[in-house]
C-alpha cells in the first residue's frame, strides 16, 4: 500500500472515531474518494475504485457488514504499520553494514591507487629491489587500477553492489522472516474476519514481495481449489501444527503464534547482522592495510639494518 493511501485509511478511522458519519468524511477527506462516498457508495466500494489492494477492501466490506467497520479500518491499518516497521528494520539491517562495506572497499582502493605509489617510490629512492612475491603482486594490483580508470571503477562498481545481489537475489534469512510474518499476520486477519482459506490465501499473496513465498502461497491456494487437501507447504517447518490447528478451528490463533517465532528469529538475525558483520568488515580492512604497511616497510626495515 503507498503511503498515500494509508493516510487516506488513517483520516477515515481518525473521523470514525470522532464520531463522523462516512457522509461528513467525505466532505473532509477530498479527492476522488470524497465524490464516491457522496453518490452513497460503501467505503469499501470507493476504497476499491480509489485502488487500495483488494485485502484492504474485503477486509473493509466485512466490517461494513457486521457493525464493525471502524474495527476492520483499525485492524487493516494495524497490519500495514507493520509492514512498514519490517520493511525499514529491514533498510536499516542492512544500511549500515553495507555502509561499512563500502568505506571499506574505498579504503582499500585508496590505499592501492594512491598510498602503494608513494610506497613504491620511497623504496626506489632507497635503492631496494621488490623482491617479495606479495609485495610484487600488490605493486601489480596497483598499476593495473592507476592504468586504466574506467577498470578500476568497473571493478569498485561491482565490489560495492555484490553484496545487494547477493541479499536480494540470491535470498536472505532475513528477508524471508518478515516476510512470513506479513504474510502470516494478514492471514490471521482474514481468517479472523469470516474470510475462506482460499480467499484469504489469495488476499495475502499480493502483499508478499519475496517472489518464491508468494508462487508458495499461491500454489497451495490453486491446489486447494483443486480439491487437494490444505497442506500449507509455504511453511513446512510448521506444517502439521498448522493442519491440526486448521482442524480445531484455531488456525488464526496458531498463525499469530508462529509469526512470534518468525519475529524472534527476524531480530536474531537482525542482531547478528549488527554485532558480527560490520566489525567483519573492519577486521577484514585492517588486515588488509597491516598486510601491505608489512609488505613495503619490512623491505626499508632491512635495508636500514643493513645500512647499520
Amino acid at each position: 500500500m503507498k503511503d498515500r493511501e494509508l493516510r487516506l485509511l488513517k483520516s477515515i478511522y481518525t473521523y470514525l472515531s470522532a464520531g463522523f458519519t462516512l457522509s461528513s468524511i467525505a466532505e473532509k477527506v477530498g479527492g476522488d474518494i470524497s465524490e464516491y462516498l457522496r453518490r452513497g457508495m460503501p467505503l469499501s466500494t470507493a476504497l476499491k475504485y480509489e485502488g487500495l489492494p483488494e485485502f484492504v477492501v474485503q477486509n473493509i466490506k466485512i466490517g461494513e457488514e457486521t457493525g464493525r467497520l471502524k474495527d476492520s479500518i483499525k485492524d487493516v491499518i494495524d497490519v500495514f504499520e507493520k509492514i512498514r516497521r519490517f520493511r525499514a528494520d529491514i533498510r536499516w539491517a542492512f544500511v549500515f553494514p553495507y555502509l561499512t562495506f563500502v568505506l571499506s572497499v574505498s579504503i582499500v582502493f585508496v590505499i592501492l591507487t594512491y598510498v602503494v605509489p608513494q610506497l613504491l617510490e620511497l623504496i626506489s629512492d632507497l635503492g631496494i629491489q621488490e623482491d617479495s612475491v606479495g609485495l610484487v603482486a600488490i605493486v601489480k594490483v596497483s598499476n593495473m587500477l592507476r592504468g586504466n580508470i574506467f577498470f578500476s571503477v568497473l571493478i569498485f562498481v561491482v565490489v560495492v553492489l555484490s553484496p545487494i545481489f547477493i541479499a536480494f537475489h540470491m535470498g536472505n534469512p532475513l528477508l524471508r522472516y518478515y516476510e512470513i510474518q506479513i504474510l502470516l499476520r494478514s492471514l490471521a486477519l482474514c481468517l479472523e474476519n469470516g474470510i475462506e482459506i482460499v480467499q484469504a490465501l489469495l488476499l495475502v499473496s499480493p502483499l508478499i514481495n519475496d517472489r518464491k513465498l508468494k508462487s508458495e502461497v499461491i500454489n497451495v491456494a490453486s491446489a486447494v481449489m483443486r480439491g487437494i487437501e490444505l497442506n500449507f507447504a509455504f511453511l513446512p517447518d510448521f506444517r502439521d501444527e498448522l493442519k491440526k490447528a486448521y482442524e480445531v478451528g484455531r488456525l488464526s490463533e496458531a498463525l499469530r503464534d508462529i509469526s512470534q517465532v518468525f519475529e524472534e528469529r527476524a531480530r536474531s538475525t537482525y542482531e547478528l547482522l549488527r554485532k558480527a558483520v560490520e566489525p567483519l568488515f573492519f577486521v577484514i580492512t585492517g588486515g588488509i592495510i597491516i598486510l601491505i604497511v608489512v609488505l613495503f616497510y619490512i623491505p626499508i626495515f632491512k635495508y636500514i639494518s643493513s645500512a647499520m
